[in-house]
């Protein structure tokens, strides 16, 4: 008895777009980083006194994953998928998780990035919760306020 023709196709559907060098591919991206975040600078020019404005970089911004997706043609959905398919994909993608949180934070501290957008980032991106405490100093009036960020 033969076989049953598939006609070419690949028995379980579309064959994955997944390459084993994606997981050493996706810390590259992540480590090279963003784009570059320039600030224009006066610069003198000559010595008439004439200046011309510059765009000097401060710093790049981190990469984003859906910038990855797009580097190797693939939806977000299929990049969230590999994860769950593919354990070294997983832990890659942890790995790189903490770098861009790394170059979130150091950006933010050197007065790179704002505060509040890395405030956001952090909430969005990263698992970061605020939470307010109240400390009372025992005569019904509330005393100190402390917003503390936590990672769950």
């Amino acid at each position: 008895m033969m076989p049953p023709r598939n006609n070419g196709k690949h028995p379980g559907g579309r064959p994955s777009k997944y390459d084993p060098s994606y997981p050493d591919q996706l810390l590259t991206f992540i480590q090279r980083g963003g784009p570059p975040i320039v600030k224009p600078m006066v610069v003198s020019v000559g010595n008439n006194g004439g200046s011309e404005i510059l765009d000097h970089p401060i710093g790049k911004l981190p990469a984003r994953f859906e910038g990855f997706c797009r580097e190797v043609g693939i939806s977000r959905e299929t990049f969230d998928t590999w994860q769950s398919v593919h354990p070294e994909f997983l832990d890659a993608y942890k790995k790189a998780k903490q770098i861009q949180l790394e170059q979130l934070l150091q950006g933010m501290t050197a007065g790179v990035y704002q505060v509040a957008a890395t405030i956001f980032d952090l909430k969005n991106n990263h698992g970061y919760k605020d939470r307010m405490e109240v400390n009372g100093n025992g005569n019904g009036k509330s005393g100190d306020t402390h917003y503390h960020y936590t990672f769950n």
